[in-house]
């Protein structure tokens, strides 16, 4: 097949182009949602830690990832049934045209499923990092099985806003005649638009008690507020891409092309936390061998006098003085049971990064204190 797609057989006729962009964009978008997803795994087998519910949430959404990647190429390549009717005449069509146009607009609604499905499961991602995180405790348990209830009860409301703004279904698919403008989905573009920002408010609005209420410096407390609210991103593109779609009417390249960054930057949202963790993880790692390096022959004296002090300051909540923004030694283990004792962990954290400064400190000094010990002991033998 050709990269144009001509509208008739007539000397002169207009022809209608492919969209290289929306295609472009399809690929681009789609190749860095599935590496994220990717990444996530990959390092979680690495570390050799648990594959929690959200890990498998996350994997089965790279189905409706690759099914909708196929599902909008096609559709995209053989065009659709909605186009402009006195631009593009029916007596000037062609057969194979018409019958292109017809299985493009076929794949238009799995891939609009597809596309809902992949949304609605990285909001489950979420709320299951929630659940981890607060450990249930009230409230946050209450509200986290609400939004479950909510999401659910939201993405039914997309798939039947999908399947029945054309009845019967299959003028979704009739090139001719004109199906009407059922075939736009004026309804569920704002059906889905709507559902996909009410669900996004309701994960920004979760954890915010949680930071506000516990006593962290200013700075901590902007951190995690702006970890906790990247759904904001969907929710700009929502807006934008809802009157930029109506005002282009409708076409399918504009909402394929708006849809495939949605999924993007949704599926950036929902791996943000976890790959923020193991970022900082593998940091903290990359210092502390550099460190080791350097202390040399005093390793084994530094270390004791390090896990001894260490060891009476360590908090419950971690596995050393170091931390992140979610680490999974902090965030990833809760099993409280009262609030209060969530905001304990987090007033915990700004005590145990003071105390880890101070101790750096001092065993540097400890180290190059022996160091210049052993030097002098060396000075000595050789007189």
């Amino acid at each position: 097949m050709s990269d144009i797609v001509w509208s008739g057989t007539q000397e002169g006729q207009q022809r209608e182009a492919l969209d290289h962009a929306a295609l472009i964009t399809l690929w681009a978008c789609t190749f860095v949602a599935l590496a994220l997803i990717l990444t996530r795994i990959i390092w979680r087998f690495r570390r050799r830690e648990d594959f929690p519910a959200e890990d498998i949430w996350m994997v089965s959404s790279i189905l409706p990832l690759l099914l909708r990647l196929a599902f909008i190429h096609i559709s995209l390549y053989l065009l659709t049934t909605y186009f402009d009717r006195k631009k593009y005449l029916e007596q000037f069509m062609t057969g194979d045209e018409i019958w292109d146009r017809a299985l493009g607009s076929r794949m238009i609604l799995p891939g609009r499923l597809c596309y809902a499905a992949f949304l609605w499961t990285m909001k489950v991602v979420i709320l299951l990092w929630f659940e981890k995180v607060t450990g249930n405790v009230w409230p946050y348990g209450l509200i986290i099985k609400g939004s479950y209830v909510f999401v659910g009860v939201t993405f039914v409301g997309v798939v039947l806003a999908t399947l029945l703004e054309c009845r019967p279904i299959n003028l979704y698919w009739q090139v001719f005649p004109d199906p009407g403008n059922c075939v736009m989905a004026r309804g569920q573009l704002l059906t889905m638009g709507a559902m996909n920002i009410a669900t996004d408010i309701c994960l920004m609005i979760i954890p915010l008690p949680l930071v506000l209420g516990a006593k962290l410096p200013t700075l901590r407390k902007l951190q995690l507020l702006f970890l906790f609210s990247v759904s904001l991103f969907i929710i700009c593109i929502t807006v934008v891409r809802m009157p930029v779609i109506i005002g282009n009417r409708a076409m399918q390249r504009t909402r394929s092309l708006w849809a495939s960054i949605e999924v993007m930057v949704a599926c950036l949202v929902a791996n943000a936390p976890v790959l923020n963790s193991f970022f900082h993880s593998a940091k903290q790692h990359h210092t502390r061998q550099q460190y080791d390096q350097q202390r040399g022959s005093s390793d084994a004296y530094v270390s004791t006098v390090s896990q001894r002090r260490r060891g009476a300051q360590m908090p419950v909540t971690g596995q050393d003085s170091f931390g992140s923004l979610t680490r999974n030694d902090g965030f990833d283990s809760l099993s409280t049971k009262t609030g209060a004792a969530l905001v304990q962990i987090l007033d915990a954290e700004q005590a145990v990064w003071r105390d880890s400064a101070r101790n750096d400190r001092a065993l540097a000094g400890e180290a190059a204190a022996v160091g210049k010990g052993r030097d002098k002991s060396i000075e000595l033998k050789v007189v």
